[in-house]
């Protein structure tokens, strides 16, 4: 403040070539790193050569956000356990110090190597383990699968895909046990069929593919002494 009613101007130098006027102002940046911001005050008197006008300065940094890449399938099987990659996240001024997984089930794992973190060493482990996760999923459904990163000038951004888990299918047994169990079939020897049907396929092909492998072409030296 000045006291009377001389007038005041305010002169900002934003450290990026560019300038600003008035008591408020905003300012974009376009590109990240460390700034020095000065404000130069001037008042009806400060313009000659005589007067110094008042002038403040200040230090910011602004930061770049990481970057997050997700990679992963988007359909599973239930029960079956799915992987996901984060290796391909970066940051450009910095280095990535925290990711989360968040799988949508309501299971969340943290993954730090920064001593400073409240979660150090990682509830779930290191950034090594952490760019590379495995999780299963019990029930069917749509889940909602987010990875954040964080960097060490603390930014942080995400990203989300959508799996989709579907119902596994039965296997053999569960396929028999359905029909021995089935009250519609009353012809047992129909089931028993079946069975022997299913175990022969079975037989068979473990003697095709080790009739396969036994099969070895004459050798060089036999077919020399030939």
């Amino acid at each position: 403040t000045h006291p009377g009613n001389i007038s005041l101007q305010y002169i900002w130098d934003f450290g990026d070539g560019s300038a600003g006027y008035g008591i408020e102002v905003m300012h974009h940046y376009t590109f990240s790193g460390v700034y020095n911001v000065k404000l130069n005050v001037r008042d009806n008197d400060s313009f000659e050569e005589s007067q110094v006008p008042y002038i403040d300065s200040i230090t910011i940094c602004i930061n770049s956000p990481p970057h997050p890449v997700l990679r992963g399938d988007r359909y599973s099987k239930a029960g079956e356990k799915v992987t996901f990659y984060a290796s391909e996240s970066h940051d450009e001024d910095g280095e990535i110090t925290r990711i989360v997984w968040d799988f949508g089930d309501g299971t969340v794992e943290v993954y730090v190597d920064d001593p400073r973190d409240p979660d150090y060493p990682g509830r779930a482990g290191g950034l090594a383990q952490g760019k590379r996760v495995r999780h299963k999923f019990s029930e069917t459904g749509k889940y909602t699968i987010t990875l954040t990163v964080y960097d060490n000038n603390g930014g942080q951004a995400e990203e989300t895909i959508i799996l989709e888990v579907e119902e596994k299918p039965d296997g053999l047994m569960d396929i028999l046990n359905s029909i021995i169990e089935d009250p519609s079939l009353d012809n047992e020897y129909f089931v028993y069929a079946l069975v022997g049907v299913c175990v022969a396929a079975v037989l068979i092909g473990r003697r095709v593919s080790s009739g396969r492998k036994g099969r070895r072409g004459p050798s060089k030296r036999s077919e020399w002494r030939r």
